[in-house]
This record gives structure tokens, C-alpha cells and sequence, in this order.
């Protein structure tokens, strides 16, 4: 087989990969920015599984910028009924919070939120006339080339988000999670 054959076949074969998983990606969202005619592109949320709580994630495109979307879900009871201003601080993320992911490498990818967000909270009543406060808001990572190689051919074994002095961690097993691979690739 001569070289030119050879690097033919190689070109061939990865774009009819990249097709072929193409086809297997579902997006929540798929459409283009009316003012800027740019793609957006949301891969439908999806659930790593996980040894103590969940995490759901997406992975997104907004023209050619990438980012990894995490849905973060908090809550409280209390016994009085909460106030605007208690249920305007149950959740909320700065902008630069800092999200560490441990690869099954031992490698840390190391992303930071770009935007503060303020979570959407409600609240219900208990049958012991109690309150249960509910929050959850969608954070956005940018990935770099680097982070979108990690993230698209290694597994997560370990997370951790810091907003201020707290950390929230995440174990998803020995083996780690291979859960966003095909997503990164979808928006590749």
C-alpha cells in the first residue's frame, strides 16, 4: 500500500467515525443565534452515575465556544416561611467558582465558571406545616482544546466544585465515569 493510499484510507475512516457518531448525538437544543447566525447546541442533559448524589451535565456549543453545563440542585427545610431574600441566596454560584475533575490518569482538569448565577428557587409546604426550599441553576465551564481532549477520551473518577469555603464532592466510582466522552464529541 503506497503512503498516499494509505493516508487516504486514515482520512477516510476518521471522518466516517466522527459521522457515524454524529448521527448518535441528541441535542435538548439545536439551533442558531437569530442576531449572530451562530450554532447552538446543547447535548440533552444526562446523569452521571455516582456512589452518594447525581450530577447532571450537558455539553455546549454556542458558536465556536465549548463548555461543559452542570445542573446544580440545593435545598433546605425550615420550620417558618422562607423570605425573598432567603430564597434569592439558596443558590448561588460567582462567577470563577472553580470545578476539579479527577481523571482516571490521576490528571486534574481544573475549569472555572464564566458567569454568576443566581439559582431559581420555590418553595413547598410540608403535611407537618414545615417548608421544604428548592434551588437548582445551570453553571457553565469553558473548555479549552486541552480540557475537550481530556474530557473526550479519558473517564471521571472524582469531582469537586468550591463556592467560597465550601466544597461539594462527587465519587463516581473505581472505574470512573465515561459518561461525558461521547458528549464532548458531539460538540467537537
Amino acid at each position: 500500500m503506497t503512503r498516499f493510499t494509505a493516508l487516504s484510507l486514515t482520512a477516510v475512516l476518521l471522518f466516517a467515525g466522527a459521522a457515524a457518531n454524529a448521527a448518535r448525538c441528541k441535542f435538548q437544543t439545536d439551533t442558531e443565534n437569530v442576531f449572530t447566525g451562530e450554532k447552538i447546541r446543547w447535548t440533552k442533559w444526562s446523569t452521571f452515575s455516582m456512589t452518594s448524589s447525581s450530577v447532571v451535565h450537558s455539553a455546549i456549543l454556542e458558536g465556536d465556544r465549548k463548555f461543559l453545563g452542570l445542573r446544580i440542585r440545593s435545598g433546605w427545610s425550615s420550620s417558618t416561611r422562607p423570605t425573598k431574600a432567603q430564597l434569592d441566596n439558596t443558590l448561588r454560584i460567582p462567577a470563577d467558582a472553580k470545578l476539579l475533575l479527577l481523571m482516571d490518569d490521576e490528571s486534574i482538569i481544573e475549569l472555572h465558571s464564566e458567569d454568576a448565577v443566581i439559582g431559581d428557587a420555590d418553595y413547598s409546604v410540608t403535611d407537618a406545616g414545615g417548608f421544604n426550599v428548592r434551588a437548582s441553576a445551570i453553571v457553565k465551564y469553558p473548555l479549552d482544546p486541552s480540557a475537550m481532549a481530556a474530557l473526550g477520551s479519558k473517564r471521571v473518577k472524582k469531582a469537586r466544585m468550591t463556592v467560597g469555603d465550601k466544597d461539594r464532592n462527587w465519587e463516581f466510582g473505581k472505574k470512573g465515569s465515561k459518561k461525558l466522552m461521547p458528549e464532548i464529541e458531539c460538540i467537537q
